[in-house]
């Protein structure tokens, strides 16, 4: 056993970035993972995305749109430990390509289903990339605050959270099915995915000051725990996340009185008062203000004190700390050439992960796919000629 999941094989149907990032977390830690791609619409695009979600897969072209095309997709899931799939519920229903019909099929199936808003409710058939999606959950109306405009929120963190929480529950199920020898169905969804990701923007309680979203809160809401602005005009990142990293920074700046002074009580998480929160930010600010942002960092990061440059991300991608970690690896991909990448946010100890090769080409390993799981050669030439595959 080289790899924690290995001769586990799975069918990635996803079209987006959830599913297609479920299935590389999986891939590279040893899954025989296949991309299915749909019939061409005119000209593919292989986008930079594309060439990250999809590396370490094989690349089967299989149009599901046709009867023989499902019968296909059937044959393999008899054989097959997990699908991913991504469609609207609706799209699966009309398919026939559901949980339901599947795992009849195959009673050991993992199926896992990201949705954009849950498999339940009156938005269920709803369609909605991540901005629908973050727009809805609340993330770009609070970014900014009540008077300000909403802030576009760049990041896909639905996706990327939901493909983490797909990946979670593929690897809970394959666990459980190791007892039960049982199908299981893992259902996430990105409104599931940003929820998880504000899930502390839910916390309330009696002593817990409300955030004031009536005031511009971009650069944060905590004293303790926002960007300052340098001399420089560079930001800096201040995070005391407990009292102790608060003590320290106030000694740090010579300012042992912010420990003492009541008006502060509680910090940097229990300000009981807006009014503090407003008086001791602006004390900060102009504290940070009046030196260079290397000047704070040196001192803070000498004092113990969590603190952070504001990087562009040219810059933080060069940084000795992410090379040495191996954060980001450079890959030939065969339509974009040389590019940089995420590398492996996980490893093993006994069971290393591993990226196994780019992103593959449109309908690559068709052949080798279909003839790994026992179609004959006649089969697979039949099913060229009615344009089920490539």
């Amino acid at each position: 056993m080289k790899s924690a999941l290995e001769g586990i094989t799975a069918l990635d149907l996803s079209r987006y970035t959830a599913g297609s990032y479920a299935a590389l977390l999986l891939a590279e830690q040893g899954v025989n993972c296949i991309k299915i791609e749909p019939k061409p619409n005119g000209k593919q695009h292989r986008q930079s995305e594309f060439a990250l979600f999809n590396r370490s897969k094989k690349s089967l072209v299989l149009d599901l749109e046709q009867t023989a095309g499902v019968e296909t997709l059937e044959h393999m899931v008899r054989q097959t430990d997990v699908l991913i799939e991504d469609f609207n519920p609706a799209k699966v229903r009309e398919l026939k390509i559901g949980y339901k019909h599947l795992s009849k099929i195959n009673p050991g199936l993992i199926y896992c289903s990201i949705t954009s808003f849950g498999e339940r409710g009156p938005l269920k058939n709803k369609k909605g990339g991540d901005g629908v999606v973050a727009a809805f959950a609340g993330s770009m109306r609070n970014q900014g605050g009540l008077n300000w405009p909403p802030v576009f929120v760049f990041l896909p963190l639905g996706s990327y959270s939901a493909a983490m929480l797909a990946a979670y529950g593929v690897s809970l199920a394959l666990y459980a099915r190791e007892f039960t020898h049982r199908s299981q169905k893992v259902d996430t969804s990105l409104l599931a995915g940003e929820i998880a990701m504000e899930a502390g923007a839910f916390i309330a309680a009696p002593i817990i000051a409300p955030v004031n979203i009536k005031q511009n809160i971009q650069q944060g809401v905590l004293p303790g725990y926002r960007l300052y602005q340098c001399k420089d005009s560079k930001w800096i990142m201040l995070a005391c996340g407990n009292s102790t990293f608060w003590n320290k920074c106030c000694m740090a700046l010579n300012r042992v009185d912010l420990i003492s002074d009541l008006r502060f009580e509680g910090m940097p998480w229990a300000l009981k008062s807006l009014d503090a929160r407003k008086i001791l930010t602006n004390i900060l600010t102009d504290i940070f203000c009046s030196r260079e942002s290397a000047y704070w960092l040196d001192l803070l990061l000498k004092n113990d004190v969590p603190c952070a440059p504001v990087n562009l991300r040219e810059e933080f991608i060069e940084d000795p700390q992410v090379k040495q970690n191996g954060m980001i690896i450079d890959i030939d991909d065969y339509y974009l050439g040389k590019m940089k990448q995420m590398g492996i946010p996980i490893t093993l100890t006994d069971y290393p992960p591993q990226v196994k090769s780019p992103a593959p080409r449109y309908g690559q390993h068709s052949n080798e796919v279909l003839q790994a799981f026992g179609f004959q050669k006649r089969e697979i030439t039949g099913l060229k000629k009615k344009g089920v595959i490539l």
